[in-house]
Formats: C-alpha cells, sequence, structure tokens
C-alpha cells in the first residue's frame, strides 16, 4: 500500500519471497540511502522486477528499478531516476508505475523532467543493468505475458484527436496492431494486463462509469463488462490463467469499491469483497489476491488474502 502524503513519515521497504521458513528478502536495503517504499512489483518466470521511491508526495516521485532472481539473495539496480535525469522530483507517469519483464529486459513507465502524465513514455534495460542509459519507447501502460511487450499508444491530452493502438512487440523489437479504435473526447484507456491467452484493457467514460474488455488471444473474441467506477489509471487489474481481476484503486464513495475475478472460460463473475480506498485485486497463473484492510487502533494495516 503506497504511502501518499507528503508529511507522512515513512521507513524502509523490502522484497522477497515467503517459504515455510518465513519471509526471506532478496537483500537488505542500503542503510545509506533514506527510507523509501516499494511502489509496485512484478514477476516473469524466476525473475522479479519492483520499483522504489523515496517520495510519499500524490504528485511527484523519484525511481529507482530494481531486478532479481527468484530464490537468489541478492538484487541489481537496474536505472536510478536520479542517473538518467538528475536529481529531481518527476511526475508519476500515467498508470501504474509498475516495471514488468519480458526476458532479459524490464520495462516502466516514466515521464521526462518538466513534463507530466501526458508525456509519459516506456523506458526501459537490460534486468543485469548493463545498457549505458534506458531506452525510450513510445507509449504507455505496459504490460507483458512472458511472450510480448503490450503497450497503449494514445494522445494522452485528448484521445479522441487520433486512433488508440495497441501494440504488440517481440522480445526483438517487431511490433503489430492488436487493437485500434477511436474514444470520444474525455475517454482514455488506464489499464492493460495479458497473459498468454488473454488481454484486458479498461476503458475510462466518464467519472463514475468505464468498461474493461478482454479479448481471448487465440480466438479473437472480445468480451465488455461495465464497472460502475471511473477507472482511473490508478486502478488495480490483473490477468492470469483463465482469470482477470481488477478493483477501483482508491476510488472514493461515490465508486463502486469491489474486487473482482471474471473467468473468460465460464464467464462467471465474482465479487471477492470491497475495501473503500484501497480497492486491489490481483491474478497472476492459477492465484489471485485481494486487499483487505484489518483495523489496528486508530489506523489499518493491509493484508492480502491470496486463493486459487
Amino acid at each position: 500500500m503506497v504511502v501518499n502524503d507528503k508529511d507522512a513519515l515513512i521507513g524502509t521497504d523490502h522484497l522477497g519471497w515467503v517459504t515455510k521458513s518465513g519471509f526471506e528478502p532478496f537483500d537488505y536495503a542500503d542503510r545509506e540511502t533514506p527510507p523509501h517504499q516499494i511502489a509496485g512489483a512484478t514477476i516473469d518466470g524466476e525473475n522479479v522486477a519492483w520499483v522504489e521511491t523515496t517520495s510519499t508526495d500524490l504528485f511527484h516521485s523519484d525511481w529507482r528499478i530494481y531486478a532479481a532472481e527468484m530464490g537468489r539473495r541478492g538484487r541489481t539496480l537496474v536505472a536510478d531516476s536520479a542517473a538518467v535525469y538528475g536529481k529531481r522530483m518527476l511526475r508519476w507517469a500515467f498508470g501504474e508505475t509498475v516495471p514488468v519483464v519480458l526476458g532479459s529486459r524490464v520495462y516502466w513507465p516514466a515521464v521526462p523532467p518538466g513534463g507530466d502524465a501526458k508525456d509519459t513514455r516506456v523506458l526501459y534495460d537490460d534486468l543485469d543493468g548493463s545498457a549505458a542509459r534506458p531506452r525510450v519507447l513510445e507509449g504507455a501502460l505496459p504490460a507483458t505475458n512472458g511472450r510480448r511487450l503490450f503497450v497503449v499508444r494514445q494522445h494522452l491530452a485528448d484521445p479522441s484527436k487520433g486512433d488508440v493502438r495497441i501494440i504488440s512487440r517481440t522480445p526483438t523489437g517487431a511490433e503489430s496492431v492488436v487493437q485500434r479504435f477511436r474514444l470520444a473526447s474525455g475517454q482514455w484507456v488506464t489499464a492493460l494486463a495479458a497473459s498468454r491467452t488473454h488481454l484486458a484493457w479498461v476503458v475510462k467514460e466518464s467519472d463514475t462509469r468505464s468498461s474493461l474488455y478482454v479479448e481471448g488471444l487465440t480466438t479473437g473474441k472480445i468480451t465488455g463488462i461495465v464497472m460502475h467506477h471511473g477507472g482511473a489509471d490508478t486502478m488495480a487489474l490483473g490477468v492470469g490463467r483463465n482469470l482477470i481481476a481488477w478493483g477501483n484503486g482508491s476510488g472514493n464513495g461515490d465508486e463502486d469499491p469491489g474486487e473482482y475475478v471474471y473467468r473468460p472460460r465460464t464467464g462467471a463473475l465474482v465479487r471477492l469483497g470491497e475495501q473503500l480506498g484501497h480497492s486491489v485485486a490481483y491474478a497472476n497463473g492459477p492465484w489471485i489476491a485481494w486487499a483487505q484492510i484489518k483495523q489496528h487502533g486508530a489506523s489499518g494495516i493491509s493484508r492480502m488474502t491470496v486463493s486459487h
């Protein structure tokens, strides 16, 4: 749960894996660095990548991209915004600031100095951090399924000014358009996720309504689901093995705070629960996870429930 309060004090987050012996971190943080929090993480096979920030500001952040291998201690610094853009706080990118992994590379959305969300681009680098400087790819909302990278290319200031394209890109850089459509003014594609069998994206239609679209990558069949929230670009969306899971993120009380899972094979739609202000649900492989906040005195502790 990312802290977005400029006056808040944070400690230091650690990422690792859970075994029968308990939690084992990849590596303990460098005590020389300021306190930081993990803003997002992803896994592809044995490779894990995550982003850390020292910021608690709702609108600005710095970032460090790390990578590690499951079952092994140690982590690699892939890229640091201070080295790429200088020691300054940057605007948050459009969409969740979560790196994704494809093959030997990690991809993440970023905004250059002086820009804002409409200037989001995708940066990418080798998992071992060997590239002298991250390379730049046009688009936003990167997602991978272990075989291909997907990005959305839309006019972020006003998507109605041109076609919206969802691009598929192979590890060698070959691109193809998997979806092309037009949107009205005030509409955006705000979330994208993929698995080997399905591609899912969200279209924000108004402040209180959005639609989820799920495409079978082998059949081309598309299913649409109306959602009673604004589909903010900070919402949670995950695609697993015949599972699409989502929540509206930090949406307000006028929106549906439900956490859902949809099974394309059967058409079943299940409401897992609800969590106003922290409505998140994710899917990976056969697993789904969703958040519940348990009261602890005057504050709350976010816990994830995992099932399959």
